[in-house]
């Protein structure tokens, strides 16, 4: 399952690091405690994506410029 969703064009796995993890901690405005979701964002924020989202806290956040946030 994850060869099959690695395969589609566009996709990329990217690592969880020290850096990623410690950043997660960091984060800049208010953010909820989630480390999971805490980790998502800094790994989006490193890499340049951007969220494609419903979810009112990712929304939140972008609108406070912290994240590049689309909203679907």
């Amino acid at each position: 399952m994850v060869k099959h969703a690695l395969a589609t064009p566009g996709l990329s796995l990217f690592p969880l690091t020290a850096e990623i993890a410690i950043e997660s901690s960091r984060l800049p405005g208010r953010f909820h405690g989630d480390a999971a979701e805490r980790i998502l964002v800094v790994t989006a924020r490193m890499t340049g994506a951007r969220w494609l989202t419903k979810d009112d806290r990712f929304l939140e956040y972008g609108k406070q410029r912290h994240a590049a946030v689309l909203a679907d």
